[in-house]
């Protein structure tokens, strides 16, 4: 049985939050590729994130940090783009305007096992955490047809901006990107 899942490949800043015992213990963004810099108060603050998963889950959420265009225009039209806004506003020591910004999530890791990258955004959804929009596919035609109809019409409504869409193959228990 094979499906294709469609997420939206989001254009934010990356960071990776850690939990113990289903409690967010430190939010880290990418950094250099080897060193991120620590805002877990911060983290604790923006929409999409929940800091107390009401479960024994030890590991890591990967997510994007993003601005809303709509809140980018309002306070920070100053700045170049919402990603800009984002990365500035994420980092401040004062945490000020943190609660302006919102995290989705798409990649669990950690003592949890997932069949298919369905079950993992399910997942994600049922722990109250933000997730970009996904959808489901049965072929490559209709592929085709989701992203045409997403590049003409959906894409320039969103009010965040993204790269494009991701496509996985769903087969069984693997994923393949």
């Amino acid at each position: 049985c094979k499906t294709w899942f469609i997420t939206e490949k989001l254009d934010g800043l990356s960071i990776e939050c850690v939990y113990e015992g289903g409690k967010l213990v430190q939010a880290i963004t990418r950094g250099d590729g080897e060193t991120g810099e620590d805002i877990t108060v911060n983290v604790s603050r923006m929409g999409g994130v929940n800091t107390d998963l009401k479960m024994d889950f030890n590991g890591s959420l990967r997510g994007e940090i993003i601005m809303l265009k709509s809140v980018h225009k309002k306070h920070f039209a100053d700045k170049a783009n919402p990603r800009n806004a984002a990365s500035g506003v994420s980092k401040r020591l004062d945490g000020v305007d943190v609660d302006k910004l919102n995290i989705l999530f798409y990649q669990v890791l950690g003592d949890v096992d997932f069949k298919t990258e369905v079950e993992q955004f399910k997942w994600l959804i049922k722990n109250k955490c933000g997730t970009p929009l996904s959808w489901t596919r049965p072929s490559v035609d209709e592929i085709n047809k989701f992203w045409r109809d997403y590049q003409d019409h959906s894409r320039d409504k969103l009010d965040y901006d993204i790269d494009g869409l991701v496509i996985r193959i769903e087969i069984g228990r693997a994923s393949w990107r």
